[in-house]
């Protein structure tokens, strides 16, 4: 489990004027040792001295601790310092200033401050001890000063770029003690931080995507200097301003505390329109109708009347805020989104820089809305040029070293495209050949969202004129035009657009769900591509079909807005001969569930458009029985059939399969079911354990060799377990053939190594193995009765979400064609099918 970071901060206050307090400048992050990044230098930061605290060992524990008052602190309080080793944290931070010991001063423990949960990691305590120097300690070295509260406050609210910076250990630590207390207060389940001082951030739970959990909410209100908005033009003003509304709906209500807290004249800033930056927006205006909103015209449009109906104002970038007499100056900042702006606080030169950058890592551009590479870099230089004395993300920490941060982004973005090019001349020409290379070292989970900024890296190459010129033969080189057709398969878009899936970025935001639901027929568009594809038909290869499945959202439930449905997945030679029945089954249930058919590549033939199973054929390769193409079809199956962000339950199929209940039983006990469906046992027969083979060791062992039904239903993780899977499936596909089948062994086994606890171990498709032989029985016109069906419906009894029912088949097979009419006659009014 992680602990949290503890840090010391020391206030040592100078023996000859106890108004001031000794500051260090800060060392900066490392050089690049490159020229073009290097001339890019932060101003000096001064800050209070501070190391890091480490915890006693056991050992350490019985050492004497150097003493520090600490007036009434808690027992709890005090029983936790206890725990570090501050005689060497002292002595670390004396060192760095050229004083005594730490055991010749007298230390006095002012406070303990939790920074607000920034994330990603967990947030870090800083422990500040008050230090008394006695009058031989005052020599001070070149990079430490003697400075005053009110010094260090002037040098905050009156700054110019390139002038020196004051560090927020001095604000939280000293100066927030000094400000005046506000009038409207915060919910104590929330922990804000106000640094620099009129910059207030809260970050607040959101529908962001990992490894943030939060979006940052910046709050100004009234200045201490009013008179810093007179005479100028100002494209609104207010007298409060907050940033980005983005908290989910469990934190609404706090939301809705701060706003009615809130002056009334209030303005709220958008940078851009993702869904975890406008969540709240609807909050805000049922609690202030007087509240009117600023943000870019495509930003506004995108974030829609549905969620936004009060006054609007949109802007460009260079146009003025005036909030209760603090100037906040609009940037233009497309890079991230086409609308995407920044807001620059100017009295303190702090930069708010949206999705620009993170606390952690780096953001993935949205080019469905109009995320540009080229202007990302562009955005970047001119945030350099502003030089802004931190920068302040709305997912993270603020930076501090903001110039170093923008070289960083800068020197790392050159250097994936400088890779993306070297793979399209070492051969690369398809979206899915250039991102194996470039991100060949990354985890794989992850490649899906790189794909995006591949995208646009390959148009910024194109820009540059730095691509390899395309051959007169497009199949003997890179084809800008074939990299456009492989994008457009894997994002579901027309071959006419460039515009891949949104994703946004490796740890950031995804879209908002008003860009999300930009639908063209029945079809939804997600960050994925379509939430629920019309069109089956796709020109991806397996691989690239299952590396698109494998990165699928895995919980259907958010951000997404749709009905879970149940995914219908037929293995089959050609048409379906009991399909009338199905047609039955599934009448006036259309919105519950979605059809996938494999068939033989030589069947084209298609049913009436009023049917079910109309252009539900998805692209199919030949499949031999007992071999590794059986499970390649199920895996193609179950990969097209993820696509479709709705489905949570898949069951496989055959022609020969019937149901043995209606639809709405069939729907109800899987959707609600704790368990996916999938027979796995340890068979010690020859047919079972003999079928092992010695060099499947040591990624498979014996004692996890496992065998069971070939027809299975799985729930969504599963499912992307399977088509997940690079490990287990080669080493079956090289050593599993006949005698050993693919088709009994592969899932079973690969269940019991990866999630053994979420498979009940029992299949719901009925089968009578009675006759013995390789194959069940098949059941003819004359089987058919009332009683046959009622015995296989009702015939056992199984645990279903942990008690027991009677009800543990939901289908049956092998039925022979001509069992259709007496199914016809008895099944709709047996399993009381829909009339």
């Amino acid at each position: 489990m992680a602990t949290p970071t503890h840090n010391l901060a020391v206030i040592i206050k100078n023996p000859l004027n106890v108004e001031e307090f000794l500051l260090i400048k800060q060392t900066p992050p490392p050089p690049f040792n490159d020229p073009q990044y290097d001339s890019y230098l932060d101003s000096d930061l001064w800050d209070l001295p501070s190391t890091a605290l480490t915890a006693l060992s056991g050992q350490d524990s019985s050492h004497s601790q150097i003493p520090f008052k600490t007036h009434d602190l808690p027992s709890e309080e005090s029983f936790s310092l206890s725990q570090f080793d501050f005689n060497s944290a002292l002595n670390q931070v004396l060192e760095q200033v050229g004083f005594v010991t730490a055991r010749d001063v007298e230390w006095e423990f002012q406070k303990c401050i939790e920074e607000p949960d920034f994330g990603p990691g967990l947030p870090v305590k800083t422990v500040y001890l008050l230090g008394h120097l006695g009058s031989n300690n005052s020599n001070l070295k070149e990079h430490c000063k003697w400075l005053t509260v009110e010094s260090c406050h002037d040098m905050l609210l009156e700054v110019k770029p390139g002038n020196h910076r004051i560090g927020p250990l001095v604000v939280l630590g000293l100066l927030n003690d000094s400000a005046p207390s506000e009038k409207w207060k915060v919910s104590p389940t929330l922990r804000p931080q106000e640094y620099p001082p009129g910059i207030k951030l809260i970050p607040m739970q959101s529908r962001t995507a990992r490894p943030f959990r939060t979006t940052n909410l910046a709050i100004f209100v009234s200045g201490t200097n009013s008179n810093s908005c007179a005479n100028a033009n100002f494209i609104v003003q207010g007298d409060a301003l907050i940033v980005d509304p983005g908290c989910s709906s469990s934190l609404h209500k706090e939301l809705a505390e701060i706003v009615a807290a809130l002056p009334k004249k209030l303005v709220v800033f958008v940078t851009h329109h993702h869904h975890d930056h406008v969540d709240g927006l609807s909050v805000v205006q049922k609690c202030n109708s007087e509240a009117i909103i600023v943000a870019h015209e495509n930003t506004i449009r995108r974030i829609g009347k549905d969620n936004w109906s009060l006054g609007s104002v949109s802007v460009c970038g260079s146009e003025e805020i005036c909030i209760g007499g603090q100037r906040l100056q609009i940037i233009s900042a497309p890079g991230h989104t086409d609308g995407h702006m920044a807001l620059l606080h100017v009295s303190t030169n702090s930069l708010i820089v949206g999705d620009h950058c993170v606390g952690q890592g780096s953001a993935l551009l949205d080019s469905t809305s109009g995320g540009n590479m080229s202007d990302y870099f562009r955005t970047t230089y001119h945030f350099m040029d502003l030089s802004p004395h931190n920068l302040i993300p709305m997912h993270g920490r603020i930076n501090i070293w903001p110039k170093h941060m923008l070289c960083s982004y800068l020197k790392n973005r050159r250097a994936r495209e400088s890779t993306i090019l070297k793979a399209i001349e070492g051969g690369a020409k398809t979206l899915f050949d250039i991102v194996s290379f470039t991100y060949a070292e990354v985890d794989r989970s992850l490649w899906f969202h790189a794909a995006s900024n591949v995208k646009l890296h390959v148009d910024h190459l194109v820009q540059q004129d730095k691509l390899p010129k395309t051959p007169i033969f497009p199949l003997q080189g890179f084809s800008v035009e074939n990299f456009k057709h492989s994008f457009s398969a894997f994002s579901d878009q027309p071959s006419t657009s460039l515009a891949p899936p949104s994703f946004q970025y490796l740890c950031s935001s995804s879209v908002s769900t008003s860009e999300s639901a930009k639908t063209s027929g029945n079809e939804t568009r997600s960050m994925f591509g379509t939430m629920s594809p019309q069109n089956l038909w796709h020109s991806m290869t397996d691989e690239e079909l299952l590396w698109k499945a494998s990165m699928v959202p895995h919980n259907v439930k958010s951000p997404f807005k749709c009905t879970p449905k149940v995914a219908f997945m037929f293995l089959t030679r050609g048409s379906l001969p009991l399909g009338p029945l199905w047609e039955m089954f599934f009448k006036g249930h259309q919105k519950y569930f979605s059809i996938y058919l494999h068939t033989s590549p030589e069947f084209n033939k298609e049913p009436p458009e009023t049917s079910v199973f109309y252009k539900r054929r998805i692209p199919s390769k030949d499949v031999q029985w007992g071999k590794p193409t059986m499970i390649d079809a199920e895996r193609r199956l179950l990969a097209n059939a993820l696509l479709d962000f709705c489905n949570e339950r898949f069951i496989l199929l055959s022609e020969s399969c019937i149901p043995l209940f209606n639809f709405s039983t069939i729907y109800n006990y899987l959707i609600k079911s704790s368990s996916s469906y999938l027979g796995c046992f340890d068979d010690p027969r020859p047919v079972g354990r003999g079928r092992y083979k010695k060099r499947m060791s040591p990624t498979i062992t014996l004692s996890e060799w496992r065998k069971g039904s070939q027809w299975f239903e799985v729930n969504r993780k599963l499912a992307i377990e399977i088509v997940s899977d690079t490990k287990i499936y080669p080493i079956f596909s090289n050593h599993c053939l006949p005698p050993c089948y693919m088709d009994e062994h592969y899932l079973p086994t690969l269940v019991t190594k990866v999630c053994p606890e979420i498979t009940s171990n029992r299949t719901i498709t009925w089968t009578d193995w009675s006759v013995g032989g390789s194959h069940p029985r098949t059941f003819v016109r004359n089987d058919v009765s009332e009683i046959f069906l009622n015995r296989v419906r009702y015939g056992t009894n199984c645990s279903y979400n942990g008690g027991m029912r009677s009800v543990c088949h939901l289908f049956a097979r092998k039925f022979h064609p001509n069992t259709l009419q007496p199914l016809l006659r008895i099944a709709p009014k047996l399993m009381e099918f829909s009339s």
